[in-house]
C-alpha cells in the first residue's frame, strides 16, 4: 500500500539453464551465443484489475573471455584471440531482441 493505494507487486526471477556456473569459473557467451550466468528478472505491478510488467535481463559480457580464480580480489579477464568475437555477439542479440523485442544496454563493466 502507498498513500493509502492497495496494489500487489510480484518480482520473479528465471536464471537460463545454459552456461549455468559460479562467478569467476563461467564467464562470456559460447558459441550458440547464450551468455554466462544470465537470469531475467520481471516486475509485475496489478493495480485496481490492470497489469504492467517490465522485464530486465542480465549476463556476462557477450563475447569469448574467461577468468582463472586465484586468491587476488581481481583475477585478470582472459580474452580468446582465436574466436570470431562478432558471432557470439550477433547471435547473443538476436536471440535477445527476438524474445524480448526492442533492447537497451547498459554496460556496467
Amino acid at each position: 500500500s502507498i498513500n493509502g493505494k492497495c496494489f500487489d507487486w510480484l518480482l520473479v526471477s528465471r536464471r537460463s539453464c545454459f552456461r549455468a556456473g559460479v562467478r569467476y569459473y563461467v564467464r562470456g557467451i559460447d558459441s550458440e551465443g547464450h551468455a554466462a550466468n544470465f537470469v531475467e528478472t520481471e516486475q509485475i505491478v496489478h493495480y485496481k484489475g490492470s497489469k504492467a510488467s517490465f522485464v530486465q535481463t542480465r549476463g556476462s559480457i557477450p563475447f569469448f573471455w574467461s577468468q582463472r580464480p586465484n586468491l587476488k580480489y581481481k583475477p585478470k579477464p582472459q580474452i580468446s584471440k582465436s574466436v570470431n568475437h562478432m558471432d557470439g555477439f550477433q547471435r547473443h542479440f538476436d536471440s535477445q531482441i527476438i524474445s524480448y523485442g526492442k533492447q537497451m544496454i547498459v554496460n556496467l563493466v
